[in-house]
């Protein structure tokens, strides 16, 4: 699963390599104010060369002094790179690499790539209040409809920090929990056939995985997951909201089914159901949600949220489309940004349910209706679980029951 340390070639250079030599606590600069390419604002392309940390990723010191409205890191070869824009400043930014499979590389492996910042300042979207309460089970009306943040909004050239979990060489449920927990009270998992507190720790078990997944390692608190099966897990989680990065989703424990690329166009159906709980404090932020990776792990990404809680304020992705539908007995509002090979795009159910179900292939197709998608994209992955952003003490998240049915 881990590649030894290696050069990732990047095709088209643009500059001679600036170096980057950065680990997660000591981040070295990539440019200074003698630097050349500094003055060319609103664009600049140079190479750049990090070495990764025990993360595989790197944090880089941009020099610039101006914040990126976006920054676009490619490299030819067997790597993916994705930039997190919420952890993007006028100083520095957190570039992470991982193979196309998914696995991260060793710590040291060299990455060469190029790197493209934007600094063309975005319209300003209009901002629409969150609900402030979340259901604990299936409501019995619809709560007031609002169009919250998806938590992971990256730019039109970034792609999501947090790529899916591939496939581990053995299916044995070991235990790597380094802390002891007892059943939640209530939840349909009670005697776990695995738990781990690491924080990529997975389990494969009837075809699916399922993951612990702290992928915000930077600022993610203790977390353990226990599970029964794929379709049964809880999770004990305890994250604080963070004041340099408010909002920021620190975890999202998932199952997960992996896909051969197929077409969206050649699923006859696609139809899942979904049962959640928890006892997250009433201040929590975190919403349940479907994760979807088109034309690649870690790639392409569509999210669609089946029930939440964030502040009573809390703006809409700065998406360049924005549009409501209603799909399979669901209201949504919907959000895309982002051009061919770097979309992303979000659902929000508006009628937030705690038990259901989602037809997919129905959501897959309003997509392709409105041009948002193509009927040639591949899905590469399914999954679904909570995104945590904060609980303001431990907290328990349960999955209850999950399905999956594809035709």
């Amino acid at each position: 699963m881990i590649l030894p340390a290696a050069l990732v070639a990047v095709a088209g250079l643009v500059a001679l390599p600036i170096v980057v030599h950065a680990s997660k606590d000591s981040p070295v600069a990539t440019a200074n104010a003698a630097d050349s390419t500094v003055t060319a604002l609103p664009n600049v392309g140079r190479v750049e060369t990090c070495v990764l940390d025990a993360y595989s990723g790197c944090t880089v010191l941009h020099g610039f002094g101006q914040k990126p409205v976006a920054i676009t890191a490619t490299a030819s070869g067997p790597a993916m790179l994705s930039i997190d824009p919420r952890r993007t400043t006028d100083k520095s930014y957190r570039l992470r690499a991982i193979r196309y499979d998914g696995a991260r590389y060793q710590a040291g492996t060299k990455v060469t790539y190029t790197a493209h910042y934007d600094f063309v300042a975005v319209a300003a979207q209009p901002t629409t209040p969150a609900p402030t309460t979340a259901p604990t089970s299936a409501p019995t009306s619809a709560p007031t409809t609002s169009t919250p943040k998806p938590s992971p909004t990256p730019t039109s050239t970034t792609t999501s920090t947090k790529p899916p979990t591939t496939e581990p060489t053995t299916t044995k449920p070991t235990s790597t929990s380094t802390t002891t927990s007892t059943p939640p009270a209530s939840g349909t998992c009670k005697s776990p056939l695995w738990s781990s507190s690491d924080a990529f720790g997975t389990w494969n078990t009837s075809g699916y995985l399922v993951n612990n997944n702290k992928w915000n390692e930077g600022e993610s608190g203790p977390q353990t997951i226990h599970a029964c099966g794929f379709n049964s897990w809880y999770v004990t989680s305890d994250q604080k909201e963070l004041a340099s990065n408010p909002g920021s989703v620190k975890t999202y424990p998932d199952t997960q089914k992996n896909f051969p690329d197929k077409a969206i166009s050649s699923f006859n159906s696609i139809k899942s159901t979904y049962a959640n709980s928890q006892s997250a404090p009433s201040s929590g932020e975190y919403n349940w949600s479907y994760d979807i990776w088109l034309n690649g792990l870690g790639n392409e990404e569509l999210m669609i949220w089946t029930n939440y809680k964030y502040p009573a304020s809390l703006p809409p992705g700065d998406a360049a489309d924005k549009a409501t539908a209603t799909i399979g007995g669901h209201t949504f509002t919907a959000w895309k940004r982002g051009a061919v090979g770097s979309r992303y795009i979000a659902l929000a159910m508006t009628d937030q349910k705690a038990v259901s179900s989602v037809d997919l292939k129905a959501v897959f197709d309003w997509l392709v209706s409105k041009g948002w998608l193509s009927g040639t994209d591949k899905v590469s992955a399914i999954e679904y679980g909570v995104e945590i952003s904060s609980t303001n003490g431990p907290a328990t998240f349960r999955l209850d029951d999950f399905s999956l049915t594809t035709s």
